[in-house]
């Protein structure tokens, strides 16, 4: 899936009459972390890879000076980041909400 990925995004970002080739270039200048047990190299252009815990890898990235951080993934991942990054300890992007809301 990976290969594909890449493969694709660069085909696309050789043809620059593609209407897609603005975005690839926008993935390409990005920075981006991929968290994984089983790669240890990327072959993606400005790709680093993450094997350790993702609530450490996100709190050194934003801190002192970090800004946004987008994040793609499954739903354990997502879960997780939600649960030990946006809900851990300081800010939180909950604080607003006047109750706790439980729909499962």
């Amino acid at each position: 899936m990976v290969d594909d990925f890449i493969s694709y995004w660069t085909e696309v970002m050789n043809k620059p009459d593609d209407p897609m080739n603005a975005i690839v270039k926008k993935m390409i200048e990005i920075p981006k972390i991929v968290f994984t047990k089983t790669i240890y190299k990327s072959r993606w252009i400005n790709t680093d890879i993450a094997t350790g815990d993702p609530k450490d890898e996100i709190t050194r990235l934003k801190n002192p000076n970090g800004g946004d951080i987008l994040v793609y993934g499954g739903v354990s991942f997502d879960s997780s980041l939600i649960k030990d990054v946006a809900i851990g300890n300081g800010d939180t992007i909950f604080k607003d909400l006047p109750d706790r809301i439980n729909r499962f």
